[in-house]
């Protein structure tokens, strides 16, 4: 369903809405579906109109009666929460109607949608930037001052991570930055320019916010204590992870965060957290940051083999330590996973460890296929 056009008028909101996708059906079902809309106009973070339309014919005109509504000033808000199947194209969005819906939009999933639009675009800039330069493309974001290129995106990710209605998983799901451009299929190959956009993003956003994230941190080690329920335990992790990466991820960067205190973070949680999911992020985190400098590899030597020996001494700690290996993204990669596959304890005919290590390794594009 695509939303082509919005007008104010003295009589309210007239919303062009045309639905697509039924034309390819078999000829007996070659007919517009009736689609359920369900709508608000949010002002300020604050429903002042809701209601359902009934979408029944390709095109239609949507005709909210409301007064005062000033351009600029409302967000219209569509498809709420998952009320049809399928997805909303809002064509007439421009930048800053996305930047007010990722902000103030009421429906989880539309704000979610609005924010991610916005990271693709940024994305996209940074990937065709990358593919156009000649020499080493990073270097034209190693300067701070880049990070004026997308500072909205960033203005963003603060106002995520101090947004005290959005629980620290959803957090974690808005601010994600995966190895993938949806919006550009004309970039999704090239594998190792959208790695390196990740990893620029992750400089810049502890360049802007390097202290909150560090407070975030410190506070999420607290809240992770032994015993706590599990569904609490479950809405911390996933941002205190996300936020352990962000760390670690820009310390390879010019005036990113400190190696040595990316190295002791991750330590500690990786020997006092109770949680595997905590422990394994933090193993793949050193296993990265030791592939950076040789005196940090050398130094965790030895927690490498504790961890190795206390893990594969069971079979479902065995494939977490053969999955967390197999994460680990950074030059070293093909040699841990070398080291892996020659291991005792690996056997390749066991489906876990097989599967497991073609996941892992497959995964990772820029190195499996460059």
């Amino acid at each position: 369903m695509t939303v082509e056009s919005m007008e104010t008028s003295d009589e309210g909101l007239i919303v062009s809405l045309k639905q697509s996708g039924f034309q390819e059906h078999v000829e007996d079902e070659r007919y517009p579906w009736i689609i359920p809309l369900d709508y608000a106009i949010v002002i300020n973070g604050k429903n002042i109109v809701t209601g359902l339309h009934i979408l029944q014919t390709e095109e239609e005109n949507l005709n909210i009666p409301i007064e005062g509504l000033e351009e600029g000033k409302f967000i219209f808000s569509i498809g709420r929460d998952w009320s049809f199947f399928g997805s909303v194209d809002m064509k007439c969005s421009t930048s800053e109607m996305k930047i007010q819906q990722a902000l103030n939009d009421t429906d989880p999933v539309n704000r979610y949608l609005a924010f991610r639009s916005i990271v693709d675009e940024v994305k996209g800039t940074i990937i065709s930037n990358l593919v156009d330069n000649t020499g080493d493309g990073a270097d034209l974001y190693s300067n701070p001052s880049s990070d004026l290129q997308f500072k909205d995106y960033l203005n963003l990710v603060a106002t995520i991570l101090n947004d005290e209605k959005l629980t620290p998983s959803t957090k974690a799901k808005l601010l994600v930055l995966e190895e993938s451009c949806p919006s550009r299929p004309d970039l999704q190959h090239y594998y190792q320019e959208i790695a390196d956009c990740t990893t620029i993003l992750s400089a810049a956003i502890y360049r802007a916010h390097g202290p909150l994230l560090i407070k975030l941190f410190d506070q999420l080690t607290l809240l992770s204590v032994p015993n706590r329920p599990q569904k609490e335990g479950l809405v911390l992790r996933s941002l205190k992870n996300l936020i352990l990466k962000f760390l670690c991820k820009s310390s390879s960067s010019k005036n990113g965060h400190d190696v040595n205190d990316c190295v002791q973070r991750a330590l500690n949680q990786l020997n006092t957290s109770t949680y595997m999911s905590e422990k394994s992020s933090a193993f793949v985190r050193l296993l990265e940051l030791a592939s950076i400098d040789d005196s940090v590899a050398e130094n965790l030597q030895g927690t490498f083999n504790d961890v190795k020996n206390e893990w594969t001494a069971h079979p479902i700690g065995c494939e977490a330590y053969i999955s967390a290996v197999c994460q680990a993204d950074c030059k070293a990669s093909p040699s841990y996973i070398k080291q892996l596959t020659e291991e005792r304890f690996f056997q390749w005919q066991l489906a876990g460890h097989a599967r497991t290590v073609a996941r892992g390794w497959s995964g990772n594009r820029k190195r499996a296929l460059l």
